[in-house]
């Protein structure tokens, strides 16, 4: 079987190169942070172990991870200022958008800078709107289903993220507000 490999010529000054002509093609944040996970996540598979100790691989790795770090925190500042403006509205479905693109640890590390920069007055004002939010929707679901104690999320007309986003916000504010 003859063998069919290629060898790659990877420095960390190409790796910028390809870094930067991504951050310029790529103006989402989301997919430019998932092709940095790509090549971050190609780079550790297809090096040999023992190249993974050289100094070359790891000047690539920081490359990439500092471009991964600098689009994270670019998409995670446009998140917190779309989950600023749906907070303010008391936007459901604005909400929920922003909790469907990040994980659910971005969704409360983003909750937190928000909030954390809300008057205290406007974030006790927000639990108030979840809870009745939740209430609300936990009333209609019960009422959907026709069985004690179970949710119909569905026959609702309730969103299972809208639900779940303002959920973790409850959750959040229930704790910050205890601080």
């Amino acid at each position: 079987m003859r063998d069919e490999s290629i060898t790659l010529h990877l420095t960390a000054e190409r790796v910028e190169a390809f870094c930067s002509r991504l951050a310029v093609q790529l103006r989402d944040h989301e997919r430019r942070l998932a092709a940095l996970h790509s090549l971050q996540t190609f780079i550790a598979t297809a090096i040999d172990t023992p190249t993974q100790n050289a100094m070359g691989y790891k000047a690539i790795r920081d490359v990439v991870d500092r471009h991964a770090e600098q689009a994270r925190a670019a998409l995670l500042a446009r998140k917190g200022a779309d989950l600023k403006e749906a907070l303010d509205s008391r936007d459901a479905e604005a909400l929920a958008r922003v909790y469907r693109t990040l994980s659910r640890n971005g969704f409360w590390n983003t909750l937190a800078i928000t909030i954390d920069g809300m008057h205290p007055a406007d974030s006790s004002a927000l639990a108030d709107w979840a809870a009745q939010w939740l209430k609300d929707a936990r009333n209609r679901g019960e009422a959907a289903s026709g069985f004690p104690d179970a949710i119909d999320f569905n026959r609702a007309g309730i969103d299972v993220a809208e639900y779940a986003a303002i959920d973790d916000l409850n959750r959040y504010l229930t704790g910050a507000l205890r601080r």
